[in-house]
């Protein structure tokens, strides 16, 4: 049953493609929908591919139709022949999304597996606000900063096991390819409020 958040969300995103296909024929523009998983997706098929941006990029207040566009070359040729041919496993990875695809094509996908709870960016995002920790970029990457402070500051002449926190592994033993870090979460709750620690402390974020 679909929660009244999703219903809310999805409801105000038919609203946003609306208004934005009227102020499209309103202006006589082209309104060109993009699925910007299916881009992170295919971005795969760029590997190996040299990025060409035109010599003298246009400002961007200005931009003509005419304007040169950014093309993509392989190494040994000017046309686009990827490395990476379909089929091919595809791990989405993001802060709302955990997904194991097989693409086949454009807009042919099967899906593998997934999250069953949290994402696993957000479940580093959640970490680190119960650990105080801070990040321009993301959760994560400011929980291995603390953990790399730690270790370069404290590691030397401490052991590692004084500071080794034990969790359990999700989803071990399921026949399947889904995902769960809630579990992940709850352990580092239970083993924050454990320490009592509340403060920013790079310790806090070493862990097997």
């Amino acid at each position: 049953m679909i929660s009244v958040f999703r219903f809310m969300i999805l409801t105000f995103a038919y609203f946003l493609i609306f208004f934005c296909q009227q102020l499209a024929r309103d202006h006589k523009k082209p309104f060109v929908t993009i699925h910007h998983l299916e881009a992170h997706s295919l971005i795969a098929r760029l590997a190996g591919q040299k990025i060409i941006h035109p010599t003298t990029p246009t400002p961007s207040f200005t931009v003509p139709l005419s304007s040169s566009p950014v093309s993509v070359q392989n190494d040994s040729s000017s046309t686009f022949s990827p490395s990476v041919q379909y089929p091919f496993l595809v791990l989405l990875v993001s802060g709302g999304h955990t997904s194991l695809l097989l693409c086949r094509n454009i807009g042919s996908y099967e899906f593998l597996g997934g999250t069953l709870d949290d994402a696993l960016g957000e479940a580093f995002d959640k970490a680190a606000r119960l650990l105080g920790l801070r990040s321009t970029t993301s959760g994560g990457a400011a929980i291995e900063k603390g953990a790399k402070l730690f270790v370069d500051k404290y590691m030397p002449s401490s052991s590692k096991d004084q500071f080794r926190h034990s969790m359990s592994v999700p989803m071990k033993g399921k026949n399947n390819f889904d995902f769960s870090y809630a579990g992940k979460r709850h352990s580092t709750t239970r083993n924050t409020h454990t320490l009592m620690i509340f403060s920013f402390r790079p310790e806090k974020c070493f862990s097997t």
